[in-house]
């Protein structure tokens, strides 16, 4: 009796989880700045759109290895009324960003992302002279609530090396209707 509930609960879950959304997460721009040039060999980013989907390949090469990396993150949001909200600003180590899983959501799906397109495993200490990057990398709606508010979004992630910003990375991008 007790499996065939589980069994059932399952079921609903999975109905749940692969049901179509009814908006689409589009990044519309991508942009790097303050890239050190002493800890960096390279830094490259690019963005693309294919059916209707945004897509991202962005790689990295260390002049030296690293490990005590801090990251900024800030996530605005602009509902169409042009209600602003803060959805995050919070610091992190970058290495146990993808040692460790997350309470919030969005790290969590992010983190998700990235292993899934990764090029070479994410892990610290991070390796001089090796290409870390991701192949694309997109957002699958289907990982996050089935409503999510339509409206703009500016996203802002600070890289510091002891207490030094290495490199910043922004994305704008809109939650559209989408059937």
């Amino acid at each position: 009796m007790k499996y065939s509930f589980w069994i059932y609960v399952f079921y609903i879950f999975e109905c749940v989880r692969s049901e179509e959304r009814n908006y689409r997460i589009v990044v519309q721009k991508i942009t790097t700045s303050n890239v050190d040039n002493d800890i960096f060999e390279k830094v490259d980013v690019e963005l693309f759109q294919i059916n209707n989907r945004s897509y991202l390949d962005g790689s990295v090469v260390f002049k030296q290895p690293g490990s005590d990396m801090m990251v900024n993150s800030v996530l605005d949001f602009w509902r169409p009324n042009k209600q602003h909200m803060r959805v995050f600003d919070v610091r992190f180590s970058l290495c146990s960003f993808f040692e460790e899983s997350h309470k919030n959501k969005f790290f969590n799906n992010y983190s998700k992302a990235i292993k899934k397109f990764a090029t070479k495993e994410f892990k610290c200490p991070f390796e001089a002279n090796v290409t870390y990057g991701v192949k694309k990398l997109y957002f699958d709606e289907r990982d996050f609530p089935t409503f999510v508010p339509l409206g703009k979004f500016r996203s802002k992630f600070e890289y510091y090396l002891n207490e030094d910003v290495w490199a910043t990375f922004s994305a704008q991008g809109q939650i559209i209707s989408w059937n």
